[in-house]
């Protein structure tokens, strides 16, 4: 957290350093600014870090700003000015050859920071609940997103919405027995989607990329996963799809979680550790047949 101390009051203002310490309502307007940041709505990366700051100390700006002249309100800001550069705890800063700094957003966390959305509930980390089904069904939705996104027409950005969309009922759950309405299409439903769209696909890269410690144990799952080319640094990203349909078949063969229909209902977490159980299996197979060749 940063610190800002008010000689005034006396007391000290504590506010978020990165996304992972923001509130969810903070959460919520920070995605909307990146959005206005991704789209060019707001260039200015001062001003975006201004309005995030004010977001974020709770400053009360007055009224009487809009009236002052362009000067008076660049120097107020000035005088903000390396307060607010406290901010640049949230950017990835990349200087140019030229001098240029080129300013990239975080926005990715392993936790969900938005678990709760007018009554729809959602774990802190996707792994916890998903289901083999509910998994399969997000990688299909977020392949579509990534080919609609590749060309961005209006009519992909609504399509990538009512994928969104779906990604969220597949990711969150009602809190109660009575299922809530999202509402009709507005702008804070699109930052939801954004964020659902943007928090699976950093799930997926975490869990085909980086070492998980589950139950003390560290189990790398990207073993499961494997780039089209190994070999190929410029290969396409893992997208987790590993050819579900045939990977389920052959896991209902043994029997261990059931039918088809049953797996996928199972949770993914069970599906995945006796692939990669089964996975150490055969490479130690493998290994005893080495040290018995010829």
């Amino acid at each position: 957290m940063h610190e800002l101390f008010n000689f005034k009051s006396g007391k000290t203002i504590a506010f978020a350093s990165d996304i992972d310490e923001l509130t969810p309502e903070q959460y919520l307007y920070y995605l909307e600014l990146a959005m206005k940041y991704m789209s060019g709505e707001i260039a200015d990366v001062q001003e975006l870090k201004r309005l995030l700051f004010v977001k974020l100390t709770d400053l009360k700006v007055s009224w009487k700003m809009h009236f002052y002249n362009p000067e008076t309100r660049e120097q107020i800001w000035a005088a903000l000015a390396e307060k607010i550069d406290l901010l640049d705890s949230f950017f990835d800063i990349d200087e140019q050859a030229d001098g240029r700094k080129v300013y990239k957003m975080h926005l990715d966390s392993a936790r969900n920071l938005l678990p709760e959305y007018k009554g729809w509930q959602a774990p802190d980390w996707c792994l916890d609940s998903i289901t083999v089904g509910e998994f399969v069904s997000c990688i299909e939705l977020l392949k579509q997103i990534r080919r609609l996104s590749a060309e961005p027409t209006e009519e992909n950005e609504k399509a990538v919405n009512v994928c969104g969309k779906q990604l969220f009922y597949n990711l969150y759950k009602p809190k109660s027995a009575r299922t809530p309405k999202l509402g009709t299409r507005n702008s804070e439903l699109e930052t939801v989607y954004f964020h659902v769209i943007n928090y699976f696909g950093y799930f997926v890269e975490i869990i085909t990329t980086t070492p998980l410690v589950i139950n003390g144990n560290s189990i790398d799952f990207s073993v499961l996963f494997p780039k089209p080319d190994e070999s190929d640094e410029t290969s396409e990203q893992r997208d987790g799809d590993i050819g579900w349909n045939g990977v389920i078949f052959s896991v209902a063969e043994t029997g261990v979680f059931g039918n088809v229909e049953q797996i996928m209902k199972e949770k993914l977490i069970s599906i995945l550790l006796f692939l990669y159980k089964r996975h150490l299996d055969v490479k130690e197979q493998e290994k005893k047949l080495k040290e018995i060749a010829p």
